[in-house]
Formats: C-alpha cells, structure tokens, sequence
C-alpha cells in the first residue's frame, strides 16, 4: 500500500494509533519502545526513538 509520508507522520503522533501488532513489508514484528521526540531542524523526522524490529533494538 502506498500513502503519502506526512500521513505516517502524522499518525505516528496520534498515541493509540499505532497499536500491535505492527509488521514490516516481510512480516518481520516492529514494537514501538519509545516513540522519540520531534526533530525541529533538518534531518530525520524524529530523534531519540527506540524500536525493536525481530527482537532487535534500534535507537536513534
């Protein structure tokens, strides 16, 4: 499915909308640990987020 990037934006903001399970395109497990903050300036849309992906932490 394809959708805009501020829609994901948008509902990543939303608390409660983004509720497990949530899966990538290979059907790997995606758990939001902690959604970050807002990044003001240039770069990525947030920052300090943490996620598990398959088990895997990835913070950033």
């Amino acid at each position: 499915m394809k959708f805009p990037e501020y829609w994901l934006y948008w509902t990543y903001l939303q608390p409660g909308l983004l509720k497990s399970p949530l899966q990538t395109v290979d059907l790997q497990e995606v758990t939001v640990i902690d959604p970050g903050r807002q990044n003001g300036s240039d770069g990525p849309d947030f920052l300090q987020a943490e996620l598990a992906i398959a088990g895997m932490r990835y913070c950033g």
